[in-house]
């Protein structure tokens, strides 16, 4: 704080006692009482909890989550999460979000797609369409993968040019304050804004540079559907829309992309990736791949090298954040007629994810583990009402909730343990 104005004048000569006799009396004075020890707060236990690995490393998370609770937090508590198709589905992060939001407070549904930025883009609580727009993505064709890397938050995109073009989004929870991100560029176009019908803005996308581009607006609380209608005056690309409320709580981002691994979104512009994150400023940022690796051959050494290098760059755009490696579930190989075994090579990528996350200063949780161990999934699938799906690769609904419940079991009494430490 600034010191008071009298504090540059000069002093006074002294028109007090003798020094003699300010001596004497300090000398009768009481004894000053000897100042309190406060004992230095305990360290993080490092034991695992269930299937969380490295507790210790989620402290920025507690300390964020227990503002929620006494009710001091003057922000979200942000979880954003990349992954493949385990998180593209929703059903286990939406399952974590419902739970984490019961606990903590609901900070509303998060980072959303407005359209579709591929075939079949799902989530839980909301519906989307669009007309006049086409996706914008990493493109693969005839061995190679082609496309300029700036696809926003997610990893993908929608961008359309014609006068009329328009693409929205239905949220079914509720929704009071929502933020639509988009790419700012030379000869950008103008959108208008709708919600449930009625125009709140109007938005252009025209920038000296190549940038990302941000617009907040505030609606009554409720269910809602956002709409942008292009004007025709250029292209405009479409990121998506991240979905508030006035009232802090948790939000988590479900960003999965069917077949991705981490060279996916390694893929991406780095610039462009760590403005979009460093934006987006997440409490705790989640990796979940390795389904997909599996099923190929890179060496452990470039798998993890290429990992860290993804952790490194999300720590670029939010140093603070902690990092949580979510590994992969079970996945099994037919080795003859109704035997299904567990990939050897899954077992790999679940120890080079747990020696990176070791070696980064990230938690790890063994989702493998929490199944059951090797040739769980061989047995999900197999049971009367299955939490596994035939392919051996994916979880039905059902399995997808329980391994959800499991870690936030877990997360939950690793914060509890830190919080009465």
């Amino acid at each position: 704080m600034p010191l008071p104005a009298s504090s540059n004048s000069q002093a006074e000569p002294s028109s007090g006692p003798p020094a003699t006799v300010a001596a004497s009396a300090a000398e009768s004075a009481p004894p000053l009482a000897p100042a309190p020890t406060i004992a230095p707060p305990k360290p993080p236990s490092t034991e695992p909890v269930g299937s969380l690995e490295q507790p210790q490393s989620l402290v920025h998370l507690f300390e964020a989550l227990s503002k929620l609770q006494d009710g001091s937090a003057t922000s979200d508590v942000r979880f954003v999460q990349h992954g493949d198709s385990h998180t593209a589905a929703d059903f286990g992060t939406g399952a974590v979000r419902r739970s984490l939001q019961l606990k903590f407070g609901d900070g509303g549904r998060g980072f959303v797609a407005m359209g579709q930025p591929w075939k079949g883009y799902a989530q839980n609580d909301i519906s989307t369409g669009m007309t006049g727009f086409v996706s914008v993505k990493t493109k693969y064709s005839k061995g190679k993968f082609s496309g300029d890397g700036l696809y926003g938050l997610g990893g993908g995109g929608i961008e359309g040019s014609g006068i009329g073009a328009s693409a929205w989004t239905r949220v079914r929870v509720a929704t009071s304050q929502f933020e639509i991100a988009y790419l700012k560029q030379p000869k950008g176009g103008t959108f208008d804004v709708f919600v449930d019908g009625s125009s709140v803005g109007q938005v252009t996308t025209e920038g000296g540079d190549i940038e990302s581009g941000f617009s907040s607006f505030s609606t009554a609380e409720g269910s809602h559907k956002i709409e942008v209608r292009l004007q025709g005056d250029g292209t405009v690309r479409i990121f998506g829309v991240a979905l508030d409320r006035a009232t802090n709580g948790v939000v988590l981002d479900s960003l999965g992309i069917n077949g991705a691994q981490i060279i996916s979104a390694l893929r991406w512009k780095e610039r462009h990736l760590i403005e979009q994150v460093k934006h987006r400023d997440p409490t705790a940022f989640i990796l979940a791949y390795g389904t997909n690796e599996s099923t190929g051959m890179m060496p452990s050494e470039e798998y993890e090298r290429k990992l860290k290098e993804l952790i490194r760059r999300f720590k670029s755009a939010s140093p603070e954040a902690s990092c949580v490696l979510l590994g992969p579930p079970d996945r099994a190989v037919k080795r003859a007629p109704g035997e299904w075994k567990t990939a050897p090579r899954i077992l790999e990528v679940v120890e080079s994810q747990r020696s990176v996350a070791k070696e980064v200063g990230c938690a790890f949780y063994d989702q493998l583990a929490a199944m059951g161990g090797p040739g769980s999934i061989a047995k999900w699938a197999n049971e009367q009402k299955p939490r596994a799906t035939s392919d051996h690769v994916h979880l039905t609904k059902r399995g997808y909730v329980q391994l959800a419940e499991s870690f936030v079991t877990d997360l939950v009494t690793a914060y509890e343990q830190w919080r009465t430490r």
